[in-house]
C-alpha cells in the first residue's frame, strides 16, 4: 500500500547542538524507511530548517519541499503553540491528499503497518520530557 507522508518542521534558529549529527541520522532513517515501506515523503518547513537539511543532503531525499506555507509564521506563536505549523500544514495538505500521514522527523517505520484507511487515524508515541534546566523545549 502506498501512502504519502509529510515531515513538518519549524525551526527558530540554526542548530548548534552537539547532537545535531544524531538528529540528522534519525531524520534520514525516517525518510528512507517510509520510502521503503510506503512511498513518497514530503517536507513542509521554514527556510531555516531547510538550510539545516541541505547541509547534510537530506533535502535531496524528499519528493517535494514546501517552505512557503510556514516560513513566515510569527515566532511568538511557535514558542507557545509548538504544533501550530503541523496543524497549518495538515489543513493545506488535506486540500490535495485524501490519504496521508504526518510523521515526526524522529519516527521511522521498521516494518509494515496495518493501516485501516477506512478509519481516521491518529497516532502518537510517548516521549520522556526532561525537566532539566538546560532542556531547550521547556520554558
Amino acid at each position: 500500500m502506498e501512502i504519502a507522508a509529510f515531515h513538518v518542521y519549524y525551526q527558530r534558529e540554526a542548530s548548534t547542538s552537539k547532537w545535531e549529527f544524531i538528529n540528522t541520522l534519525v531524520q534520514y532513517a525516517s525518510i528512507v524507511h517510509w520510502k521503503k515501506f510506503y512511498g513518497p515523503i514530503h517536507l513542509y518547513s521554514n527556510s531555516i530548517f531547510l538550510e539545516e537539511c541541505k547541509k547534510n543532503g537530506l533535502d535531496r531525499l524528499y519528493d517535494s519541499i514546501n517552505v512557503g506555507l510556514i516560513n513566515d509564521l510569527a515566532v511568538d506563536k511557535m514558542s507557545k503553540f509548538w504544533s501550530f505549523s503541523k496543524l497549518l500544514a495538515i489543513r493545506e495538505i488535506s486540500k490535495k491528499w485524501i490519504n496521508f500521514v504526518v510523521v515526526d522527523t524522529d519516527l521511522w517505520v521498521k516494518g509494515g503497518l496495518n493501516l485501516d484507511l477506512s478509519q481516521n487515524l491518529i497516532g502518537y508515541h510517548k516521549e520522556h520530557i526532561s525537566d532539566h534546566p538546560r532542556n531547550p523545549y521547556i520554558s
